[in-house]
């Protein structure tokens, strides 16, 4: 009888020993990512560059010269966000969630805005 209360008490030492460092190790590791987003977290205009949007857009020859000119009409009516989340994702090569990072939103909201733009877009040159 002696024996089986010092094995339970034994199980229950390394069990509690067991859980307390898979908690503490869960929390280092949270605090670690944590600290990790604020750090990489800086204030829009702080670090995304100023983009001019004069950049050529290259166009098949094929296309008919009144769509080539209403596409630059569709880019001119963008706000300059606009043109920078579209500078960023199509010409920067940017993830979504990066973009999302350096705008200080979510990734959702920059994919729901990004979807909208290219239906505005779609939309004006149809037209």
């Amino acid at each position: 009888m002696e024996k089986k209360s010092s094995t339970i008490i034994a199980i229950e030492k390394g069990f509690s020993r067991y859980v307390n460092s898979c908690l503490s190790r869960a929390s280092r590791d949270y605090f670690r990512r944590l600290n990790r987003e604020y750090q990489r977290l800086v204030p829009y205009d702080e670090n995304v560059p100023e983009v001019g949007f004069t950049c050529k857009i290259i166009v098949c020859p094929f296309i008919h010269v009144e769509k080539r000119l209403s596409l630059s009409q569709a880019m001119q009516s963008l706000s300059p966000s606009e043109r920078k989340l579209l500078y960023l994702k199509f010409y920067g090569e940017r993830t979504d969630k990066e973009i999302a990072n350096l705008f200080g939103v979510t990734r959702q909201a920059i994919t729901k805005s990004k979807i909208n733009l290219l239906i505005r877009l779609k939309s004006y040159i149809d037209c």
